[in-house]
């Protein structure tokens, strides 16, 4: 199934995607820093997990490498976490145009069947460059993610 994309006035991008995993597995995949390394960043890069402390309060930081070898910092800290249903954190590019601009991530997870459906909602974009961008870069990290979750990368 192709990921649906939306952009709100208040520069919110929305992206919805079922994947072929339980709920449990899918939810795992993005607050265990191991499983994570796998599948977060757009395809062809890879991901160096440097902290990771997936709680209400914790931190994380992680550098996106590029195939060109560009690396892109980011961090943040971990709002909300409900196990299974619900995740939100901070997301504060390093460098960049954006950098020190804190954005937020929140993703819902709902069974569907044995599958589950992710409800992405990054927010707090600071312009339409930034909405193209991570649109492209989710929609790709998203393709990753599927491949994990099948097996299949």
């Amino acid at each position: 199934m192709m990921a649906e994309a939306q952009v709100a006035e208040d520069l919110t991008l929305e992206i919805s995607r079922v994947f072929q995993a339980t709920r449990e597995n899918v939810f795992r995949a993005w607050i265990d820093p191991d499983e994570l390394k796998h599948w977060w960043g757009p395809k062809g890069f890879s991901t160096e997990v440097e902290s990771f402390d997936a709680r209400p309060g914790g931190a994380y930081r992680v550098c996106m490498r590029a195939p060109d070898g560009g690396e892109h910092w980011l961090h943040g800290e971990f709002k909300e976490i409900s196990p299974h249903d619900f995740l939100s954190m901070s997301w504060v590019w390093e460098g960049g145009d954006m950098a020190g601009h804190e954005m937020l991530v929140s993703v819902a997870f709902t069974a569907v069947g044995q599958a589950t459906e992710i409800k992405l909602t990054h927010s707090n974009l600071p312009s339409e460059g930034a909405v193209a961008a991570h649109n492209e870069g989710w929609i790709s990290s998203f393709e990753c993610f599927d491949e994990t979750m099948t097996g299949s990368a």
